[in-house]
């Protein structure tokens, strides 16, 4: 019995060494990185990552649950960005921050999970390859106690096999919004147009006022083109010298698209040049107006491109002659500035 009892002692103490001693050998924390070459601009890839409300759609964390509950802070790309996740067992419970961006190069974050009073970071890298880019997504966790540290090697392969579909959903995602170039549900179509010139009234106006101020102004317009005997060159338009989402007013002119530049009494000319634009053909009433320009603008983000001013909105519909509003078609223009 004694001699059961000493094998049984020594095994026991061999086993210990051993495990005391893999705890010693495994990394206090666990780091892993995973990479994916991308067809698609760096701009857009980046943008896909800094806005978290965009994660939903690629995330491996959707992947394990789609039916996480999310919650985002009011701000949701860029530093100071936070998104919060619960969702089953494979997903658990945690806060992701952006604490640094660098556009199209590079994302810092802090990731926090419940129940666990370390911080783990993440780190993304978009390096342009050619016409394309290469993404490496890296993790850094937290230290970890002493007798938990063999985990950090158990896990570590599951862990990244995790992040490497991750990115290849992203690569499915990315690559799609470049081939079809859908945004929102618009398509983007981006061409050179021709010069125009338009005959117009600009003031600043308040927002709401918007609709009022142009139903206003285009009649008298119209009377002042036919007076001057000018030449309509196209559908009446909206002129709009902001930007339309960061201010309680706009500076912007109701407008008449002509053939030749003549002193108007009562109206100034503008002249728009020959150039690169993106479009986007809206059909509805004006109160939806604003999810098409926001298309524009995601794509003019992807693949880190300049406005220049003026936006402009063509009314293609007489709404005296078509009556359903969802027919009613404006085509939203953003001229481009060359680089």
């Amino acid at each position: 019995m004694k001699k059961f009892l000493w094998s049984l002692i020594i095994i026991l103490v061999a086993f210990l060494a051993i495990a005391i001693t893999f705890m010693a050998l495994s990394p206090k924390n666990m780091t892993y990185e995973a990479e994916q070459t991308i067809d698609a601009p760096p701009h857009m890839v980046y943008n896909l990552v800094n806005d978290f409300t965009k994660w939903t759609l690629w995330s491996p964390v959707m992947q394990l649950d789609p039916e996480t509950i999310n919650t985002y802070s009011d701000l949701t790309m860029g530093p100071g960005a936070r998104w919060s996740w619960k969702g089953n067992e494979l997903v658990g419970e945690g806060q992701r921050k952006i604490i640094e961006a660098i556009e199209a190069e590079s994302i810092k974050t802090e990731i926090e999970f419940s129940g666990i009073p370390t911080i783990s970071r993440g780190q993304w890298i978009f390096t342009k390859d050619g016409d394309k880019t290469r993404v490496t997504w890296a993790y850094e966790g937290g230290d970890t106690a002493f007798p938990f540290r063999p985990f950090n090697v158990m896990y570590k392969r599951g862990f990244k096999k995790t992040y490497q579909k991750g990115l290849d959903k992203l690569k499915e995602v990315a690559e799609q919004r470049a081939k079809n170039k859908m945004y929102r549900g618009y398509q983007i179509n981006d061409d050179f147009i021709d010069a125009r010139i338009y005959l117009m009234n600009r003031q600043e106006v308040r927002m709401e006022n918007v609709q009022q101020f142009y139903a206003q102004n285009l009649g008298a317009l119209f009377m002042k083109a036919q007076k001057s005997k000018m030449t309509m060159d196209g559908m009446p338009s909206g002129l709009f010298f902001n930007d339309l989402s960061n201010s309680n007013t706009v500076d912007m002119a109701a407008a008449i698209p002509v053939e030749e530049e003549k002193s108007v009494e009562g109206a100034q000319m503008l002249n728009v040049p020959e150039g690169r634009a993106v479009q986007v053909n809206y059909y509805g009433d004006y109160s939806g107006i604003s999810e098409a320009h926001a298309a524009i603008e995601d794509y003019i983000r992807d693949y880190g491109l300049l406005k220049t001013m003026p936006v402009v909105e063509e009314y293609m519909t007489d709404p005296g002659e078509e009556k359903d509003p969802s027919k009613w078609l404006t085509r939203i223009i953003y001229y481009i500035q060359d680089n």
